[in-house]
């Protein structure tokens, strides 16, 4: 099935493992340029291996003004967020 997603830009939050995970590979193979991103570096580096994603991002929205970088940093290494 086409859903019309390829060459779309995703950021992916809590995408080293799980749903988040299994998102992001659907997101790929659907045809998304995906961005993970997680707190485990080691994990994030796993499943983008596991997913084919195009990057990574290790951040913690726990901490202040966290969201707002990764926002930035995923918005010049995909060149746009579409998803």
């Amino acid at each position: 099935m086409n859903l019309g997603l390829t060459q779309k830009r995703a950021l992916v939050l809590g995408s080293s493992s799980g749903l988040g995970k299994a998102v992001a590979q659907n997101l790929v193979s659907a045809g998304c340029r995906v961005m993970l991103s997680g707190r485990d570096p080691h994990r994030l580096i796993d499943a983008q291996k596991e997913t084919g994603a195009f990057s990574v991002i290790e951040c913690d929205l726990n901490r202040p003004y966290e969201g707002s970088r990764i926002i930035k940093e995923a918005t010049s290494v995909l060149g746009g967020i579409d998803i």
